[in-house]
């Protein structure tokens, strides 16, 4: 009897000791049907000479049941492997696909490839792992990404990882994904990237984020981004903050901006410094800005200025200060500009000085003007000077009254004038009190000007003097009346000449007596003309013949 008169029935009936004895001969010759019959004990007894007898026609054959029973020492060649189905495939223990060889595996169609187990993938050593091909990559099913461990990342090669898609990469668990190297890292393309899940992102640690690449770091997305942990942000390099768009810098949150190193904060360019929102830039600590470069801090836009407390700005140096634009500084409030250091007040420019609102300007105290330089305070405009507040007006006279410029003093409001002291009055230039209009004239207490120098009395101007009232006359000391010029005297109203007391009048000069005018002296009191002695009546020949012929015989 010959084994092909044997039907199905009878080749399952066989023994297993008949089935071992079957030649090499005899198991080629069965049919389909036959091989398709064999039990899965006799499957099992079959030695690996027996099995590498069958044919790629026997091999698909084989029954999803017998496939699992073969005996772990015999393991297919690489035609029986390509000839496998995927239901077949699907069965195979994990013994038997490590008896693969990478020959076959490369041969798989993807189909094969797909129909392995999570497990059995996963069971493939590093070379049968290299052996498959970036179409096979592609295809895996997305059981089969998220049961590769971190080790069969490790066995993968660049070109193989490259394979991946976006949507196979965010099925990785959080160490498959955390697994790759920096070569495999660097092969992954932003497309890939992108497919990382906020999971995966927050579950590196430093060492995976400076394996990122600048093009990689760029093509981060927001949600991606805001998944990174103040940790895996305090890892990035330089370099790589330097890569990011604005875009994703304004999805960081303050805390991750606050917890970014000195070095990191100096690494942003100016396009980047100005793309932070007003809350990034107030999470900044005094060390994070002072690492601002020129170009940065000129980056920073109003509503950012606004934002900086006086501890940071406390911490930029005389550059750094000078470098705001007249826009920026306006920007910052009263407050914060005002507890600025005096160093700092020092550096601004004149430029800078002359932009300060007058908000600010008002907010100056004695401090802050005594760190200005007579340059600074000369830069001040005129709308500025009204703004100054009585102390720091005082003190500006008191420390730098010669930077003041006739247009300065003239700006001055009648009533801050009014408010200053004796010293302060007395402290101005000659040049200074000639140049202050009737309005702040007329707004000079008795007190000032009482403190008036001589000096500063013979610098008053006609206009200026037309404007005093017998309060102001009256609070003329001898000695200051006295310091009036011929033409001064001559310039007085008859109210005003009529309201000089009886004592001035009797210590006039003689050259003062000889300057009156015939109308000035017309409107004297018998009592005030009294006063006059002979020296001064008969005084000044032109003007003393006018003075008799207004007095009478």
């Amino acid at each position: 009897m010959t084994i092909s008169s044997l039907s199905a029935a009878q080749i399952g009936a066989l023994s297993v000791t008949a089935i071992q004895s079957l030649s090499t001969t005899t198991i080629s010759s069965l049919n389909s049907t036959q091989v398709a019959a064999i039990s899965a004990t006799g499957i099992g007894a079959l030695d690996a000479t027996q099995v590498a007898a069958l044919s790629t026609t026997q091999v698909k054959a084989l029954t999803t049941t017998q496939i699992p029973n073969f005996s772990s020492s015999v393991s297919f060649s690489a035609s029986q492997l390509l000839a496998l189905g995927a239901p077949q495939i699907g069965v195979l223990t994990e013994t038997q696909v490590e008896g693969f060889q990478a020959t076959a595996i490369a041969g798989f169609a993807t189909t094969q490839v797909r129909a392995l187990s999570a497990t059995n993938l996963s069971a493939l050593d590093a070379t049968q792992a290299a052996a498959l091909t970036a179409q096979q990559i592609g295809s895996l099913t997305t059981a089969q990404v998220e049961g590769l461990s971190a080790d069969d990342i490790g066995e993968f090669t660049n070109t193989q990882v490259s394979a991946f898609s976006a949507a196979q990469l965010g099925k990785l668990s959080e160490t498959a994904a955390a697994a790759f190297d920096a070569a495999q890292f660097a092969a992954i393309s932003t497309t890939q990237l992108r497919g990382f899940t906020a999971t995966q992102l927050a579950a590196l640690d430093a060492g995976d984020m400076v394996e990122f690449t600048v093009t990689q770091i760029g093509a981060l997305s927001s949600t991606q981004l805001q998944a990174l942990n103040d940790t895996n942000i305090a890892a990035l390099t330089t370099t790589q903050i330097a890569a990011f768009s604005t875009t994703q810098l304004r999805s960081f949150s303050a805390t991750t901006i606050g917890a970014l190193a000195d070095t990191q904060i100096g690494a942003f360019n100016a396009t980047q410094v100005g793309s932070f929102t007003a809350a990034q830039i107030g999470a900044m600590d005094a060390a994070d800005l002072s690492k601002f470069s020129v170009a940065n801090l000129q980056a920073l836009t109003s509503a950012q200025m606004k934002a900086l407390t006086q501890t940071t700005l406390g911490s930029l140096v005389d550059t750094q200060m000078a470098a705001f634009s007249a826009s920026q500084l306006q920007a910052i409030s009263s407050t914060t500009l005002s507890a600025l250091a005096d160093t700092q007040l020092a550096a601004l420019t004149t430029t800078q000085i002359a932009a300060m609102s007058t908000s600010q300007v008002r907010g100056l105290n004695e401090t802050n003007i005594a760190a200005l330089s007579d340059a600074q305070i000369g830069a001040l405009t005129t709308t500025q000077m009204q703004a100054l507040n009585t102390a720091a007006l005082s003190e500006i006279i008191d420390g730098s009254v010669d930077a003041l410029g006739t247009a300065q003093v003239a700006a001055l409001k009648a009533t801050q004038l009014a408010a200053l002291s004796d010293t302060n009055i007395a402290a101005f230039g000659s040049t200074q009190i000639e140049a202050l209009t009737a309005t702040q004239i007329k707004g000079l207490n008795a007190t000032n000007m009482s403190a008036l120098a001589e000096t500063q009395i013979a610098a008053l101007n006609t206009t200026q003097l037309q404007t005093l009232s017998s309060t102001q006359l009256g609070a003329f000391d001898q000695t200051q009346f006295n310091a009036l010029s011929e033409t001064q005297i001559a310039s007085f109203s008859t109210r005003q000449v009529r309201d000089f007391s009886v004592t001035a009048i009797g210590n006039m000069a003689e050259t003062q007596a000889g300057a009156l005018t015939a109308s000035q002296i017309a409107s004297l009191s018998t009592t005030a003309v009294a006063a006059f002695d002979e020296r001064r009546v008969h005084g000044g020949a032109g003007r003393a013949h006018q003075r008799h012929r207004a007095l009478g015989p």
